[in-house]
């Protein structure tokens, strides 16, 4: 009965007159009470009634609530084998699953375990065709996707891919694409099972397969965590395998799948071997998403070293050269990545420039390219929003046109590192390019930095001038400004700017171009750097621009005298030796020396004159002597502490007279400040000359320097003593007989020694001192000199008034030279002459000494003088010479001596004798400091063979650009992702027939629905 009652039912399916009736009669109902029995031809003809009911779309509701669905589970449970009935059910589902209203539904009413039973257990083609488009169709809707997996459904799928039927394998694809589609599940477990899958069917020769399978690998390939299992189980290979088949739709889905594998880094090498020709081909050939995908794998696969050369050698520029003239603004990117790695191949620098690779990176980073679209404000907005959906990670604080000017940077920094192509580039409008990002484009330090290395490396003494036209000092000037808060320095960037300034400085006409004051201060405020190589560049520049008289005024105002004080401070020595000559050159103009003192420059200096550094300090001594050659700056060069530094010097100083002399010129100079002369002493110059002196006696300019010197000293009355005792009439001996001899030398040397000697006699209780110490042999030689007789004179009386030197005075030709001294026609001579006379002859044991050298007729003489202190002085003396009773008296002495006591000459003899501190000042010469100029060569004057100092320039790389922008997402495939459904009733007519047909000695015969073989229809 029931089986009967079946067959009634199936009959009046057939006619599509009744199937509204049947459904709305609860015919269906029915059908799933009939569907529990175990008789399996009953169970055969519900299937077949209700894959009839099935054809109409506004019975799926009823079919689901009425446990329609439930009932070809449960003829699934119970006949999985036969094949008769499971294609009925198969079809049926199949069917159900193309509604779009009841995919989720069906799925919830348990269908999946009875595919799942269906595909695991039949053997019968038919039934696994349609079972796996049920699938197929479900999987299209992603909240079905985790239900499927979890109740077996995919990995029956994946049991499937290795049946011999094609039509199997392709629904098997069809399937495993639908499920790669859904984002939830990428990460699932069942993928470690699916992907070895898809890579086998893959390999099937059906292009319809192979799209889908690149197509589900590409998505797959979106996840990270699946990349190590689909290289593992060699998905690049058959990637390889499939782009051969040039199919476009093909080669578009590997492509963006290979931009994932790619970006994991292992699999480049592999990639760049065996596919590279052919993304370089899609590259070319492909349509715009392709061209996308064939971007990004090469610029992923140029990050990395090994495939740099090999992707130039398979065509890789002109395919990038290409993409550059895109619209698309990513792929403008990835192109400027790829042209950054692949220049940081120094194998393949010249062959980029030969390309002519420049212009296409110069229009690469243009806001307004000549190849692409506009760059519109609305275009970057555009891209900044899309980016937001997806912020990939940056390696700067950049927009996408920040991103893009650092990496077309790069690439012209990579490229001048070529040596032999500068000129090229420049000429290409790399230079230009270079500039316009520093200066206009870029905000990033790190991107003005590399801009400042490719200029650098394209600074060729061929390319200075054009560079230097273009701009390239306002370039390097705008780089080197201090950057507005919060952002910092960097060192690198300032580094290079001193490089290029300083070889801008070394040659004639870029120094011509930096001159300007805003420039110059640009340049000497790079010093704030904390690098010492920086600041020492800083110095060269300074130095340069100093050692020149077209740019030394500019230098000196822009504050190239701080700059030169802070190198000196740096330790270096080939600084300070650069620096100590370029103040050299300045020392010889006023304006430059007030500014070297007002920059407090002289404690430097003077610390530098001590230099270990031989060169150092013959350069600082140079400065600090031509510095105080001038009045205005020895005041400061005193009140700083010159004086100790040069007496140190003197004391330190072995072997080296050229320093030494040099050092008592700055002495000498300074001993003219009348303020100061008691401090130097004090500070012990006397003992410093003094070794000096030992170091190159009798040498013409030192006789002068030391003569002038003691000279000035001695003219402060409280630095005598201190003299006196530091052996300077010692040394004043000393010059004055080795002078002696040289007649020319003595004109200018005598008066200073004179004066020497008198101003030392002038020191009350030093006179003995000053015996002892040679003042009488230096005094005897000094009387031979006529314009020193004054000099002479005087301090011979100041040296008689002390009893103890009266003997010694009377010996040694004393006497004689008195005698020779008082015959000058000057008063002043003649007075201090009397003057002495009377007071040796004061001493007894010496008056027949005196009368013996002549000096009777001498006194005679003199007592007849008109000046009353003359006259009284000798006779005086003749009264003590006649008291002796010698022989030697003559006889006018005695008539002499009445006539005097009858004129009454001596009466006041005692008031005028008592005074015997008095003395006739001696006309003191003024001190003519042309006397003692500087020789030439301590005169700063310009080298015209100085060589300006330059900086050893090593090319600056800019590094490559690293993979760049994430890869695209996957391109939408072309196909349909359902498996349609073809029924025929059972005369093969379609739709089972019309109301009229005779059906009933078909169903009793039990006919079976044969689904024809190519039922299915895959896109």
């Amino acid at each position: 009965t029931r089986r009967v009652c079946a067959i009634i039912l199936h009959s009046l399916a057939l006619s599509s007159t009744c199937r509204a009736d049947m459904v709305s009669k609860g015919a269906v109902l029915v059908l799933h009470q009939l569907s529990l029995d175990e008789d399996t031809i009953t169970l055969h003809y519900i299937a077949s009634a209700i894959i009839r009911l099935a054809m109409e779309n506004q019975h799926m509701n009823r079919l689901i609530n009425d446990r329609g669905v439930i009932s070809l589970c449960n003829i699934c449970q119970r006949c999985p084998t036969i094949a008769s009935t499971t294609q009925l059910c198969a079809a049926a589902l199949q069917l159900l699953s193309q509604r779009t209203i009841g995919k989720p539904a069906i799925v919830q009413e348990g269908v999946v375990p009875a595919l799942v039973t269906l595909l695991r257990e039949s053997k019968d083609t038919t039934t696994l065709r349609h079972g796996l488009a049920a699938l197929c169709n479900l999987l299209t809707a992603e909240e079905n996707h985790l239900p499927i997996i979890n109740q077996g459904g995919v990995q029956s799928v994946i049991n499937l891919c290795e049946h011999e039927h094609c039509g199997i394998q392709e629904a098997c694809a069809l399937a495993l694409f639908n499920l790669s589609r859904g984002e939830s599940t990428r990460d699932h477990q069942i993928n470690l099972s699916a992907i070895p899958a898809i890579i086998r069917l893959s390999r099937l020769p059906m292009p319809v397969t192979q799209m889908r399978c690149a197509a589900s690998l590409c998505k797959l390939a979106v996840n990270a965590a699946n990349v190590p299992l689909m290289l593992s189980e060699g998905v690049v290979p058959a990637f390889i395998e499939m782009l051969k088949t040039e199919d476009a739709g093909i080669v578009k889905h590997c492509c963006s799948a290979l931009c994932n594998l790619a970006h994991q880094g292992s699999s480049c090498v592999m990639i760049a071997e065996g596919a590279g020709p052919y993304i370089i081909n899609g590259a070319q050939t492909g349509d715009v998403t392709t061209q996308q995908a064939c971007c990004a794998v090469l610029s992923i696969i140029s990050s990395h070293e090994q495939c740099r050369r090999q992707l130039c050698d398979m065509g890789a520029l002109p395919a990038l050269i290409q993409l550059a003239k895109m619209n698309d603004m990513k792929t403008r990117l990835r192109c400027a990545v790829a042209f950054a790695n692949l220049s940081y191949e120094s194998t393949v620098q010249g062959l980029m420039v030969d390309h002519d690779v420049v212009p296409v990176i110069a229009d690469l980073s243009s806001p307004s390219p000549s190849y692409a679209e506009p760059w519109t404000a609305a275009n970057e907005q555009n891209y900044t929003a899309e980016e937001e959906k997806d912020p990939a990670p940056k390696d700067h604080d950049s927009s996408y046109s920040e991103e893009n000017q650092l990496y077309c940077a790069k690439a012209l920094c990579n490229l001048g590192c070529h040596i032999g192509s500068e000129k090229r580039i420049v000429e290409q409008g790399g230079a230009y390019t270079l500039m316009m990002i520093c200066m206009l484009r870029a905000g990033n330090q790190f991107t003005k930095q590399v801009c400042a290395k490719a200029l650098l490396n394209l600074l060729t003494p061929e390319n200075l001038e054009k560079l230097v036209n273009e701009d390239l000092v306002q370039a390097a000037s705008a780089l080197s400004k201090k950057p507005l808060p919060p952002k910092n320095d960097d060192e690198k960037l300032l580094r290079v700017c001193a490089e290029i300034f300083c070889l801008l400085s070394a040659d004639e006409y870029g120094r011509s171009k930096l001159i300007k004051r805003a420039t110059l201060m640009n340049i000497f405020n790079l010093t704030r750097s904390t690098d010492r190589i920086t600041q020492s560049i800083c110095g060269k520049t300074a130095c340069n621009l100093l050692s020149f008289k077209d740019s030394q005024a500019a230098a000196v105002d822009a504050g190239a005298v701080s700059v030169l004080k802070q190198m000196c401070t740096l330790g270096d020595p080939a600084s300070e030796r650069e620096c100590s000559d370029a103040f050299f050159l300045i020392s010889g103009e006023e304006s430059y020396r007030r500014e070297i003192r007002n920059s407090q420059v002289l404690p430097v200096l003077i610390l530098l004159a001590r230099s270990k550094n031989r060169d150092t300090r013959w350069s600082c001594n140079r400065i600090l002597c031509n510095l105080a050659l001038y009045e205005s700056s020895r005041k400061a060069l005193l009140e700083t502490g010159t004086i100790p530094a040069m007496v140190a010097l003197a004391h330190e100083t072995e072997g080296d007279d050229d320093i030494v002399e040099i050092c008592l010129y700055t002495v000498a100079y300074l001993s003219l400040e009348s303020n100061y002369q008691t401090k130097m002493v004090e500070d012990g110059v006397v003992g410093a000359i003094k070794k000096i002196w030992k170091g190159k006696p009798g040498n013409a300019e030192i006789l002068k320097l030391v003569s002038l010197t003691l000279r000035s000293l001695s003219e402060s009355p409280s630095a005598r003593a201190q003299m006196i005792a530091d052996g300077s009439m010692e040394l004043l001996a000393e010059v004055v007989l080795a002078t002696s001899s040289d007649s020319a030398l003595q004109e200018s040397i005598f008066p200073h020694c004179a004066t020497t000697v008198y101003n030392l006699a002038c020191c009350r209780d030093s006179e003995e001192v000053l015996v002892e110490q040679g003042a009488l042999t230096a005094l005897r030689t000094l009387g031979q000199a006529l314009v020193c007789s004054s000099l002479v004179a005087a301090p011979l009386y100041l040296l008689s008034l002390v009893a103890s030197n009266r003997d010694k005075m009377a010996e040694g030709d004393i006497p004689e030279l008195l005698i020779k001294l008082s015959e000058v026609d000057d008063e002043a001579t003649v007075q201090n002459c009397s003057g002495t006379f009377f007071m040796l002859s004061k001493a007894t044991k010496v008056r027949e000494k005196l009368v013996e050298a002549g000096m009777v007729p001498t006194l005679i003489r003199l007592s007849k003088s008109a000046t009353e202190k003359v006259r009284i002085s000798c006779s005086e003396a003749l009264k003590n010479l006649s008291s002796s009773g010698g022989d030697g008296i003559e006889e006018g002495t005695v008539s002499t001596l009445i006539s005097m006591s009858l004129s009454g000459a001596n009466l006041n003899t005692t008031t005028i004798m008592d005074e015997k501190h008095e003395h006739e000042r001696p006309v003191i010469p003024e001190t003519d400091v042309s006397k003692v100029s500087l020789p030439d060569y301590l005169m700063p004057r310009f080298d015209t063979a100085f060589e300006a100092h330059s900086t050893t320039i090593l090319k600056r790389e800019g590094l490559g650009a690293g993979q760049g922008p994430a890869p695209p997402e996957p391109p939408t495939m072309e196909t349909r992702d359902e498996a349609p459904l073809t029924i025929e009733d059972e005369d093969g007519m379609e739709g089972a027939g019309g109301e009229d047909e005779e059906t009933t000695d078909k169903i009793m015969m039990f006919a079976k629905m044969h689904a024809p073989e190519n039922d299915l229809h895959f896109g």
